[in-house]
């Protein structure tokens, strides 16, 4: 098999890969847009995020999802300052 085919091959295959990466990121977001301040303080990834500072992988889930629903800034950080205090 040639290199030229080969790399299509693999490009092809990174395609793909990206897409059900992003169909699986973006039902998590839809998962987490239906959440109330009480559905965040009892969500173990949540919790997790709140005490554990400096997570790059979960600050960037949090801070992404705040950027595409800003609406839930409120009930984040209610949650958020309930986790802190429990």
């Amino acid at each position: 098999m040639s290199r030229n085919r080969i790399g299509a091959v693999f490009y092809i295959k990174i395609q793909v890969l990206l897409k059900i990466f992003i169909k699986l990121l973006n039902e998590r977001f839809i998962h987490y847009k239906k959440f109330t301040t009480d559905d965040f303080v009892s969500d173990s990834c949540f919790v997790e995020w709140v005490n554990s500072s400096g997570n790059t992988k979960n600050d960037k889930f949090w801070q992404v999802f705040l950027e595409k629903y800003p609406e839930k800034s409120e009930e984040i950080e209610m949650a958020k300052a309930i986790v802190s205090h429990v």
